[in-house]
């Protein structure tokens, strides 16, 4: 029992994020169910969308900036990454199952399914396969709507793997520099 409250407290910050996203989208999908018009529902859809993603990338820009500080061993980094990367291929999956459950004809390739289980886990494999750029899923996009929301996920994986990654082996050599240089005055002063 003890471990389980470490672990709560421990990942008490991807754990509230997680319910954050996953409340974004559960509101997302009612709307749905209350037969919003179109363009409403469709906006409310896009809305949603860059809300939650805004909300993960601020979110993940500050925990890095707080990681380097903090001079986190690299694997701890990885998985607070991997974290990020499971909550935005979520909430990309599920954004993609809402406009498809609005117009079916916004994407191919779910012809074959026989329940939504089945959609919902080929639209994941989607979001998966389009957040790591490892191929073309049979699933594709048709229509305007379905094609801006994968374009806001490729912008978002580009952000995450590219600048993220990159910028934070940057900003810990710098930020290992400046500690240094600090030290290096202070004993300076002292002595």
């Amino acid at each position: 029992m003890q471990f389980l409250i470490f672990s709560i407290m421990k990942y008490k910050e991807i754990i509230i994020a997680t319910f954050i996203i996953i409340v974004l989208s559960c509101v997302e999908c009612l709307l749905f169910l209350y037969e919003a018009p179109s363009f409403l529902y469709l906006s409310a859809v896009y809305v949603f969308c860059l809300l939650k993603i805004g909300y993960i990338v601020i979110r993940c820009f500050r925990r890095i900036v707080r990681i380097a500080h903090l001079d986190i061993p690299y694997h701890r980094f990885l998985l607070f990454i991997a974290a990020n990367v499971v909550l935005v291929v979520t909430s990309f999956s599920i954004d993609y199952f809402c406009i498809y459950k609005w117009n079916p004809d916004t994407f191919t390739g779910l012809e074959d399914t026989t329940n939504d289980l089945q959609r919902y886990f080929k639209l994941f494999y989607l979001s998966l396969l389009m957040f790591t750029n490892m191929g073309v899923a049979n699933v594709i996009p048709v229509a305007i709507a379905s094609e801006a929301l994968v374009m806001f996920e490729a912008i978002v994986s580009f952000v995450t793997l590219i600048f993220i990654l990159s910028d934070y082996v940057t900003l810990r050599e710098s930020l290992s520099r400046l500690r240094k240089e600090q030290q290096e005055k202070s004993d300076k002063e002292h002595s």
